[in-house]
């Protein structure tokens, strides 16, 4: 985005004199970049180049000097972006190479409209001891809502403690470097929710105002579980035909979530003596299959003993799941030779 104040930038302090205004100049500028390199006869655009470069790798604060017939200006990427109202692009730049522009000298340029913005601090999850929990994750909702499925929440990738800028409308890149959260849904009733495997979700609902700053500490509340069991173990019986088809379906609830480790067991009853595995297919509420994974690949013969006739499915559950659905199970039994 290249705005006028932008361009009145670039035209006085990276331009040329023509009688009584700024333009862009087609060279004759002398550029010392923020590298520390020196280039002779540049145009404007160059520089403007020289900008972009530094927005891309993030260099923001290193200073140009640009030599010109009235004067010589130093300034940083920051400094521009400041003037500009805004980041500048590769569209701009080639913009800039392609057209003239002058300005009047003696007229200022109209000030760059203030960003109005609201600050909405989310402090490190606590338990109801005080302890931190961490890795919750914050969700935000454009809304009052109590309801924590609701389907508005989007998430903010990223976790407690956070600081959520709101604005109008305005370019969220310009926070990029500040290490927050930008919202630019504009203002009014907003919803945050934080949750963690194992706690219940913490939902907070306030009105937010231009200039304002808000600051909440969410209190996760431990679900109690119930005791731990071993892994569940399902018995697949080994029919006579060679086993690469199904060859019984295990159909079970498994409540899993993101970001734990499942383990299941599948007991083999089989006469032969063959390399085993399952394929494990998880299914939602609607039917979809949503993941599946292998076990380990096992020689099991009807005479081991039968603690060791068994396979082990061993997985991270990944964010395709969604935090306390019930999926079904399903187990595909496979071998390699058949009997």
């Amino acid at each position: 985005m290249l705005s006028e104040n932008g361009k009145k930038f670039l035209a006085e302090k990276a331009g040329k004199k023509v009688d009584n205004q700024y333009c862009f100049a087609e060279g004759g500028l002398t550029l010392i970049a923020y590298t520390g390199e020196r280039f002779d006869n540049v145009a404007t655009y160059q520089v403007a180049g020289i900008l972009f470069e530094q927005k891309t790798i993030g260099d923001h604060d290193a200073k140009n000097t640009v030599i010109t017939d009235h004067g010589t200006y130093e300034f940083s990427y920051n400094d521009f972006r400041a003037a500009n109202g805004g980041d500048i692009d590769v569209d701009d730049v080639e913009w800039i190479k392609n057209n003239t522009y002058c300005f009047p000298i003696g007229v200022t340029p109209p000030p760059t409209p203030t960003v109005e913005t609201a600050k909405w601090t989310i402090k490190q999850a606590v338990d109801p001891n005080g302890s931190p929990v961490t890795y919750a994750r914050i969700y935000i909702a454009k809304k009052s809502t109590t309801d924590p499925n609701d389907p508005a929440f989007e998430s903010l990738r990223a976790y407690t403690p956070e600081d959520i800028i709101f604005c109008d409308g305005c370019d969220c890149s310009q926070f990029e470097d500040t290490n927050v959260s930008c919202v630019n849904k504009g203002f009014g009733y907003y919803t945050i929710k934080v949750e963690k495997s194992g706690y219940s979700p913490w939902l907070k609902v306030r009105y937010i105002e231009p200039g304002a700053t808000y600051e909440d500490t969410p209190i996760l509340i431990p679900i109690e579980q119930p005791p731990e069991t071993e892994a569940p173990t399902w018995t697949i019986k080994v029919g006579e035909k060679p086993a690469w088809i199904v060859k019984e379906k295990c159909v079970v609830p498994a409540v899993i979530y993101p970001g734990e480790i499942a383990e299941f067991k599948i007991a083999i009853e089989t006469t032969y003596r063959d390399i085993f595995w399952v394929v494990l297919e998880f299914y939602d509420s609607y039917g979809n299959k949503v993941f599946d994974v292998e076990s380990e690949k096992k020689v099991i013969s009807p005479t081991d003993p039968e603690d060791e006739k068994y396979l082990t499915c061993v997985f991270e559950v990944t964010d395709v799941f969604k935090p306390g659905e019930v999926y079904t199970v399903r187990a595909r039994l496979m071998a390699y030779h058949g009997p």
